[in-house]
């Protein structure tokens, strides 16, 4: 079974650019509160404030970048696009969201 639709559309672009943000920042987060909840990283302390949050959402917008090269090896341009747009809005939403943190 193949996970990773084989055709040159946009809007299985869009929905992939959509929706593989959303799911990593969730299996992310997951992660990192079973481990703060087994007591790992009481000795980590965050750098700033929302250290996490901001590194997990970056980290997870770019899960999109594997996307692209699949879609790149095979040529697929639309396709691209429609991942490159909502990776597009996602960084700026990102930014304007961060913004206090990230540009004092």
């Amino acid at each position: 079974m193949n996970l990773i639709p084989k055709k040159n559309n946009i809007g299985v672009g869009l929905a992939i650019g959509l929706i593989t943000p959303v799911a990593g920042y969730l299996v992310l987060m997951s992660i990192f509160s079973l481990i703060d909840d087994s007591g790992s990283l009481d000795s980590v302390v965050s750098m700033s404030t929302m250290f996490r949050e901001r590194t997990l959402s970056i980290c997870a917008i770019a899960l999109n970048a594997l996307f692209m090269k699949r879609y790149d090896k095979w040529r697929y341009t639309e396709t691209m696009r429609g991942i490159v747009l909502p990776t597009f809005v996602y960084v700026i939403i990102w930014i304007i969201y961060f913004k206090d943190i990230i540009l004092p």
